[in-house]
């Protein structure tokens, strides 16, 4: 198994303070054996306790573990197409005790060695 490192930048567009409690993900890569198909290459839960001013971005760095087995899919991308697309999707949770949000987020992109 390994780890990778997704960094994502996190905006509290609004005025007061906005207090994280963690993030979910799902991280997917084109598969070529599937047409039009994706295959999860990890997902999870990362707990991130933070604090973000109003009308301010802070930058989170989250360890996404994943299993060798699942970057079949990856390796046949960059084998026949010399690049992997990708996308990331999932969800800022938010609030304090009592209160809680799930704010969605998504991005897709093209990993190129």
């Amino acid at each position: 198994s390994g780890t990778a490192e997704v960094v994502l930048d996190v905006t509290n567009e609004g005025s007061r303070e906005m207090e994280i409690r963690g993030f979910l993900y799902e991280i997917e890569v084109k598969d070529p054996r599937e047409d039009g198909g994706w295959a999860s290459l990890a997902e999870g839960f990362f707990p991130q306790e933070l604090s973000i001013p109003g009308s301010d971005t802070r930058r989170v760095a989250v360890p996404v573990p994943f299993q060798y087995a699942a970057l079949g899919a990856a390796v046949r991308s960059f084998l026949s197409e010399g690049e992997v697309p990708y996308r990331l999707k999932g969800e800022v949770w938010i609030g304090g005790a009592g209160l809680g949000l799930q704010i969605p987020f998504r991005d897709q992109g093209v990993l190129k060695p």
